[in-house]
């Protein structure tokens, strides 16, 4: 996972600060799919899932399950996302916080 150090520091990635964005290596199974759900469960709202070869003749996904992945809300993240997944734009705002 992606929730880099103690002290909160994602370098080089801007984006990955204090958890405000998730990356998970793929499980290559099932569990792939299990995580997205769960992550979106946690009010995530931008899953971004690696990009196979799209030409619909010749589809030959990077990981086997993408077209599922993407039907359970994942979305097309380019060859960036092609190792991992990328969880985004947490919504603060209907999480619930106890201390």
């Amino acid at each position: 996972m992606n929730w880099k150090n103690k002290r909160g520091s994602c370098f080089p990635s801007a984006n990955h600060a204090n958890g405000a964005c998730i990356d998970i290596h793929y499980f290559y199974n099932a569990n792939d799919e299990n995580f997205l759900l769960a992550m979106k469960k946690f009010h995530f709202t931008e899953i971004l899932v690696g990009n196979p070869n799209t030409d619909e003749d010749i589809f030959k996904p990077y990981i086997p399950h993408y077209k599922k992945l993407i039907t359970l809300g994942g979305e097309n993240g380019d060859n960036l996302h092609n190792n991992h997944m990328h969880f985004d734009k947490f919504q603060y705002e209907v999480a619930e916080v106890y201390l």
